[in-house]
């Protein structure tokens, strides 16, 4: 482990990238913790947006993203 990935220091060039969500009580699991599939389309959606960023209509012809969990 580098001391770099210890402290949370995004590597040199990443561009780092905040979704926030409003967590209602339908989201919430029966024991409290955030339900499975809710987290997931959570996590889809923050992606999606940060590729809409970064992203133009030429690299959009020709790439695509992948989430990999």
């Amino acid at each position: 482990m580098t001391k770099r990935s210890r402290t949370n220091i995004p590597p040199k060039y990443s561009i780092s990238h905040q979704y926030l969500v409003k967590v209602n009580h339908e989201d919430l699991d029966t024991l409290n913790p955030i339900n499975n599939l809710v987290y997931l389309k959570w996590d889809n959606d923050a992606i999606e947006k940060h590729w809409a960023i970064l992203a133009n209509d030429k690299v959009n012809r020709k790439y695509y993203w992948i989430k990999r969990h």
